[in-house]
């Protein structure tokens, strides 16, 4: 046990300066509802204001350092890493449609809930109906945000720990070259879905309207884009540690 411990306690020292931005950018982001009034927290949340610009912001730039990372390493996962952010950066400002003043084709009206120019607002991904109905049970696990927030946790902490404590997973990724982020980095999308999930059940009660309550979950996707940015960093500064410093840091074990 004191091996286990004393492995994730170096992890945790390699990673600190990561750890620290994130948990400042977490901390600041969410004391919004601390230091403004319902209005302007209900602004912030709005479409093209500064967390709905700083998502995309963080999700684009990472898809490119993915990218550049792809060229230098030929590795593939990278190339996908760099296609699923880059997908998330439109999405997150409906591809432009706004900037541009695209109009909404009439067949994707007639099946987007927001009317937009979107994928993950479509039907049958949305986290809502065209009713406005959040979605539950079996519905909701296509919705893209919960993807989303479910494939953050298994990359980010899953993944890491089962390769950290069982050798034939570490052999497979080390063979198939599978980058595997650092899971003192990863363990911050689960603090951010437990204060978004705290911040759910403490103002739905009182009955602030839906875009006051629509704030918390662009602050989340914000550090959820932040964090990714951290980790994509991490591997771009790694060099040839980027697939094995989490199981190296673990040999001890």
């Amino acid at each position: 046990m004191y091996k286990i411990i004393k492995a994730y306690i170096q992890e945790f020292k390699y990673s600190k300066n990561y750890t620290f931005t994130i948990l400042l950018v977490l901390v600041l982001s969410y004391s919004s509802y601390l230091i403004f009034d319902a209005e302007t927290i209900s602004r912030l949340g709005e479409e093209d204001q500064i967390f709905e610009w700083l998502t995309f912001l963080f999700f684009l730039v990472s898809s490119f350092v993915f990218l550049f990372l792809f060229t230098k390493t030929k590795n593939a996962f990278f190339l996908i890493l760099f296609f699923a952010l880059f997908f998330a950066a439109g999405e997150e400002i409906s591809w432009g449609q706004r900037l541009f003043s695209i109009d909404t084709p009439q067949k994707i009206l007639e099946k987007n809930v927001q009317n937009e120019i979107t994928i993950h607002n479509l039907d049958l991904f949305s986290t809502v109906d065209s009713s406005g109905r959040e979605k539950t049970g079996l519905e909701k696990l296509l919705s893209m945000n919960f993807m989303f927030r479910v494939s953050t946790i298994i990359f980010g902490i899953f993944l890491p720990f089962c390769v950290y404590h069982f050798k034939p997973l570490k052999k497979l990724t080390k063979r198939i070259k599978l980058p595997i982020p650092p899971i003192s980095l990863g363990i911050f999308f689960l603090v951010n879905w437990i204060i978004y999930r705290i911040l759910h059940t403490t103002i739905l009660p009182h009955g602030y309207g839906f875009q006051y309550l629509n704030t918390a979950d662009e602050i989340m996707e914000h550090i959820a884009s932040y964090i990714l940015f951290m980790i994509s960093i991490f591997f771009l500064y790694s060099g040839n540690q980027i697939s094995t410093i989490g199981t190296d840091v673990k040999d001890s074990m």
